[in-house]
């Protein structure tokens, strides 16, 4: 008598289900790596900008599947079978979104492509044609700082010819704004 794969999934360890579903994943990403490899040696190697969009995009998917594997395998660890089968849905959804932004990047590389051309983006660029000087008015900055800072305790707006007009502290929250400005 020949059981079917629902039937026989009552008798298999919960952990060798997860296990098959790892496996079964790792090697469909090697052969989609594998035939990803195939297509992009085929990519006309005049078109540089539809190959630079061709390479972001399977990086992109590569990261995507990569995350939903580090997820399978953080869901493998979880004892509760209500609580792990969540865990994988919500690593499978994670997953579809990941391949889903990774289209729409590929979507605006190609459109951007078709716009700036099949040639080498690599621009000249010569320090004389930049300046000190800082002088959009919409968006004022003061020389020597960042807008993002990478260990920045707090976010600092300026006006130009009034100096720091906001402070936002990065781990209260808390606010310290200049309310009035007066002159003699």
């Amino acid at each position: 008598m020949k059981k079917s794969s629902i039937e026989l999934k009552q008798y298999a360890p919960t952990w060798t289900q997860s296990l098959t579903v790892v496996v079964f994943t790792v090697a469909t990403v090697f052969v989609g790596n594998l035939s990803a490899e195939d297509k992009n040696s085929g990519i006309e190697s005049t078109n540089f900008c539809q190959g630079t969009a061709g390479q972001a995009f399977t990086s992109c998917k590569s990261a995507a599947r990569s995350d939903y594997q580090v997820a399978l395998g953080k869901c493998i660890n979880i004892t509760d079978p209500a609580a792990r089968t969540l865990c994988e849905r919500q690593a499978a959804a994670d997953l579809a979104d990941g391949l889903d932004t990774c289209q729409g990047g590929l979507e605006v590389r190609q459109a951007s492509c078709q716009k700036l051309g099949p040639d080498r983006y690599d621009p000249p660029i010569d320090p004389t044609n930049f300046t000190t000087t800082i002088d959009n008015p919409y968006f004022p900055l003061v020389p020597g700082t960042t807008s993002l800072e990478p260990d920045a305790l707090e976010d600092k707006y300026y006006a130009p010819g009034v100096g720091n007009v906001l402070t936002v502290d990065l781990v209260t929250g808390e606010r310290d704004e200049l309310v009035s400005i007066t002159t003699e």
